[in-house]
């Protein structure tokens, strides 16, 4: 198979991933989001002061489950309006017109995965109706593909979330670059039983609801419970 993804994700822990082995795997990625925001709180800049504009990492070690993450990005971004028309804040419906692509990407990469079992998808709540998420994006831990990386994309009504590659821990190490430096590079964003798989994504918005944003995708997260099952599943020690 050939896997080629080539983008710049920048965060403040800069690392590079440049693999280029047999069926042409090539893993490139740096993790430096380009809005120049930390790990920590959200950037406080001239924007911020002026337009209520902030910024936030999310990061999490442990997978999604696919039907409650749908629910999220439901409740986290809203419904583009009828194209010519503007749509009043209590018109706003929160579900994404292609909150599908989420399915129709874990359905093709999933197949034979953690599905995480009957997890329910309600108790999300809406963001308050002046808090707007403007851009998201980053990469994304699904329970349904142990393997696979996927890229979310989402500025205002436009989500888009696709198979981006493997993770390097799911790449054999014959298979990684020769190169100790690159080795060391790939093996410092690795933690605990997850390797390097997590969730990373950057969040910008207007006047945006930290807490509830952190907490709604917090939920979509697999329980404890739920981690223990998906890590026996795949024989994770």
């Amino acid at each position: 198979h050939d896997h080629s993804h080539d983008h710049s994700h920048d965060h403040s822990h800069d690392h590079r991933h440049d693999h280029r082995h047999d069926h042409s795997h090539d893993h490139k990625h740096d993790h430096s989001h380009d809005e120049g925001v930390s790990k920590g709180e959200g950037q406080q800049t001239t924007a911020n002061r002026r337009f209520g504009i902030t910024s936030f990492v999310y990061e999490r070690r442990r997978p999604f489950h696919v039907e409650r993450l749908t629910a999220a990005i439901k409740a986290l971004i809203p419904k583009a309006p009828p194209r010519g028309q503007k749509m009043k804040k209590e018109e706003i419906d929160p579900t994404p017109s292609d909150s599908s692509k989420l399915e129709s990407a874990t359905a093709s990469a999933g197949s034979g995965g953690f599905s995480g079992g009957g997890g329910t998808a309600a108790g999300y709540t809406d963001l308050k109706e002046d808090s707007h998420i403007i851009r998201s994006k980053g990469f994304v831990w699904l329970s349904s593909a142990h393997d696979v990386i996927f890229y979310w994309s989402h500025a205002n009504y436009s989500f888009d979330i696709v198979e981006e590659g493997e993770w390097w821990d799911s790449v054999p190490r014959e298979e990684w670059p020769e190169d100790v430096a690159k080795q060391e590079a790939i093996l410092r964003d690795f933690e605990g039983k997850a390797g390097d798989r997590k969730q990373e994504l950057i969040f910008i918005g207007v006047k945006m609801d930290r807490e509830r944003v952190v907490a709604t995708l917090d939920k979509a997260l697999l329980t404890d419970g739920e981690l223990e099952a998906y890590e026996t599943f795949h024989g994770v020690s």
